[in-house]
């Protein structure tokens, strides 16, 4: 989610809470209920701001991440018992976000394997998830990424 998609959603939100507002006031209720309703929507229009706010420095479940997606990995962080924290690009590849994975063994010892293979050959580390991280149990996870292959040779020497 994009910053422009964030003010988007705040803006919808307030006047949904003001909407709301606008129906409890004109409903003919008694001037306390009235400043009630208003001082409900302004607490709700708060809180959309300091919800969606707070949400935009942490990682996102990766199985909201919409599609299949199979992206560089650009670090990955491991708390045993808890989550396995990966950054990769986002859709256009200028900048990283960040996905939570939920904590498994299985999942974590291949992603250090994944990054020791990685290593040894000199190229970078992938993730591949399909939709609703649903992946057969034949295909990895997290992968090394294959050597880019070698330019073809010229026959004859110039």
């Amino acid at each position: 989610m994009t910053m422009e998609n964030l003010l988007v959603l705040q803006l919808v939100g307030a006047a949904l809470a003001l909407a709301l507002v606008a129906i409890a006031v004109m409903n003919g209720l008694g001037p306390a209920r009235r400043w009630g309703a208003v001082a409900l929507g302004a607490l709700l229009i708060a809180t959309i701001y300091a919800a969606q706010a707070n949400l935009l420095g942490y990682p996102r479940p990766a199985r909201f991440e919409p599609g299949t997606i199979d992206r560089a990995v650009i670090a990955v962080h491991m708390v045993e018992g808890e989550a396995i924290y990966v950054w990769v690009p986002d859709e256009g590849g200028s900048r990283p976000i960040s996905l939570s994975l939920p904590w498994d063994d299985r999942v974590a010892r291949a992603a250090r394997e994944a990054r020791r293979q990685a290593d040894g050959r000199g190229t970078g580390m992938r993730i591949r998830l399909a939709e609703r991280m649903r992946m057969p149990d034949d295909e990895p996870l997290f992968y090394a990424a294959p050597q880019p292959a070698l330019p073809p040779k010229r026959e004859g020497r110039p």
